[in-house]
């Protein structure tokens, strides 16, 4: 993800028949997350490149309550969830 010429994060993807997967994300810890929603910006180019290669499955890892560097995932639909 650049900002002009300032990178402020980047995603790890795995591309496979079927699906195009977030396998990790990081962003600058001198960006305000929270405002940008570098996540959420993310996930959205996921899925825009699944699209654009004709995949029919994007899988963004892990959403794990109470972790709020993860809430902005639970926010996508569908999604598979397990509880205790």
């Amino acid at each position: 993800v650049w900002d002009g010429e300032t990178l402020v994060g980047v995603a790890i993807l795995e591309v496979t028949p079927s699906t195009v997967s977030g396998v990790y994300h990081f962003h600058d810890p001198a960006e305000s997350w929270r405002k940008r929603s570098l996540g959420t910006f993310t996930i959205l180019q996921t899925i825009t490149l699944a699209r654009h290669l004709g995949k029919p499955y994007a899988y963004f890892g892990y959403y794990v309550a109470g972790c709020g560097s993860l809430n902005y995932k639970a926010r996508f639909q569908p999604c598979e969830t397990q509880s205790e």
